[in-house]
């Protein structure tokens, strides 16, 4: 758990804490979702391989390359570690389904 996630995970508990001692908490599902959003945005993604090209494109379908560390159109955090084939693929590669 990155620091991010914890963060958030901190202030569910938190706003869970003020419900049950009878308070209305400041925090709204909105900041709940927004915080979330920004930790999905934070956590690297591998990038997506096309593997008849050899060229990369982040989740959101942007063509990025190897020099970018964020997705220059939707912010999301990159990981360019070494992939690894997806055991359940027929062809053995790069999968684009979440696990």
């Amino acid at each position: 758990m990155n620091k991010y996630q914890e963060a958030l995970e901190n202030v569910k508990d938190l706003r869970i804490d003020f419900f049950d001692l009878g308070y209305i908490p400041y925090v709204t599902d909105s900041d709940i979702d927004n915080l979330k959003e920004l930790v999905d945005k934070e956590t690297p993604m591998k990038p997506l391989e096309d593997n008849y090209l050899g060229e990369f494109m982040c989740e959101c379908g942007s063509p990025i390359t190897k020099d970018y560390k964020y997705c220059p159109n939707c912010g999301q955090k990159l990981n360019w570690n070494k992939k690894e084939p997806c055991s359940s693929c027929k062809y053995n590669k790069i999968c684009r389904v979440k696990k």
